[in-house]
C-alpha cells in the first residue's frame, strides 16, 4: 500500500489490485500511481476486449498520460484534456507503426490530487466513484450507448469514445472535487461494475480497512460472481484504516511537540545535576 503527503493535504493511502478474469487469457488492463510536478496522479486503463494488442494500448495510454504531466504547467482543466489527447496520439501512432496492432483502443480514467482538490477526466467506460459520509456517487458518465446501467446487467453497452479508436477531444470534460479527510475514491475498469452493485461497492469502501484490503475485497466479490472480464481497481483514501500498522500523519503532528518536551526535560535534568556536582558554577 502506498502512502504519501503533499504540502497542505492530509496523507493519502492507496491500494490497487487486478484480475485477469475467467474468460481472458491475458490481462489487458493497466494502472499506475505517479508523483508528478502537476500533482499525485492515478490512472486506470482498459484495453478494448477483442482488439489486437489491447494490453499494449493500455500501457501506451498510461505512459503517455504520465509523461505529459511530468513537464506540464498551468491549470488542470486544460492540461488533463491535453494529456488525454497525447495518450490518444500515442495509441494511434503505435497502430500505424505496427500493422499487426491495428485496431488498438483503450478506455481510461485519471485522478489528479493537488492540495485539497481532486481533478479527474475519463474516456470510455472506466469509472471514478466517490465514497463519502453521504454515500457512494459515480463521478463519471460512461461514453456508451445501449444498456448503460449502474450495476450488473450492463453487458450490452457499446463504446462511443475510446483512445486510439475515436475520441472527440472537444467533448471531454474535467471534473473537480474538494475532498475531505474521510473520503475515498475508486478508479476501476468496467469489469467491476458489471458484477458488483453500488451498494456492495459502498459497503466495501466504508469498511475500516486499508485501501489495499478494500481493493482486494472488491475484486473477490466480482470474481466470486463469475467475473469474465479483466477487472482492475485503485482505491485512494485520506484517513488511515483501523489496522494500519503505522499512521505517519497523526504521528507527524505530535512529533514536534514531543521532541520539544523531551529536550526541555533533559535540559532541566542536566541543570539540576550540574548544580549538585559543581555548585560553584551555578
Amino acid at each position: 500500500m502506498k502512502q504519501a503527503q503533499q504540502s497542505g493535504t492530509p496523507f493519502f493511502f492507496a491500494g490497487q489490485d487486478s484480475h485477469v478474469g475467467y474468460d481472458r487469457l491475458v490481462n489487458e488492463d493497466y494502472y499506475g500511481n505517479f508523483s508528478t510536478p502537476a500533482g499525485e496522479l492515478f490512472v486506470v486503463a482498459d484495453g478494448l476486449s477483442g482488439h489486437a494488442g489491447g494490453g499494449v494500448a493500455s500501457r501506451l495510454a498510461v505512459s503517455a498520460f504520465r509523461d505529459f504531466l511530468s513537464s506540464v504547467s498551468g491549470e488542470p482543466e486544460e492540461f488533463l484534456i491535453q494529456a488525454a489527447a497525447r495518450a490518444d496520439q500515442a495509441v494511434i501512432a503505435a497502430g500505424e507503426k505496427y500493422p499487426e496492432l491495428d485496431g488498438l483502443g483503450v478506455s481510461l480514467v485519471a485522478l489528479l490530487l493537488r492540495n485539497n482538490e481532486a481533478w479527474f477526466i475519463h474516456v470510455g467506460d472506466s469509472r471514478l466513484y466517490l465514497c463519502s459520509a453521504s454515500g457512494l456517487r459515480r463521478l463519471t458518465k460512461d461514453h456508451t450507448v445501449g444498456r448503460a446501467g449502474d450495476g450488473p446487467g450492463t453487458e450490452g453497452r457499446l463504446l462511443t469514445q475510446s483512445l486510439g479508436g475515436f475520441v472527440d477531444i472537444g467533448s471531454l470534460r474535467v471534473g473537480r472535487h474538494t475532498y475531505r479527510a474521510d473520503d475515498s475514491f475508486l478508479l476501476c475498469t468496467q469489469g467491476l461494475p458489471l458484477l458488483a452493485t453500488d451498494a456492495e461497492i459502498r459497503d466495501i469502501l466504508s469498511l475500516p480497512y486499508t485501501p489495499q484490503e478494500r481493493a482486494r475485497i472488491l475484486l473477490e466479490v466480482a470474481v466470486e460472481k463469475g467475473g469474465a472480464e479483466n477487472i482492475t481497481v485503485q482505491v485512494v483514501s485520506f484517513k488511515p484504516g483501523d489496522d494500519d500498522e503505522d499512521e505517519p500523519w497523526p504521528a507527524g503532528r505530535v512529533r514536534g511537540p514531543l521532541c520539544f518536551l523531551l529536550g526541555f526535560g533533559c535540559g532541566l535534568l542536566a541543570a539540576g545535576l550540574g548544580r549538585w556536582l559543581w555548585p560553584g558554577y551555578f
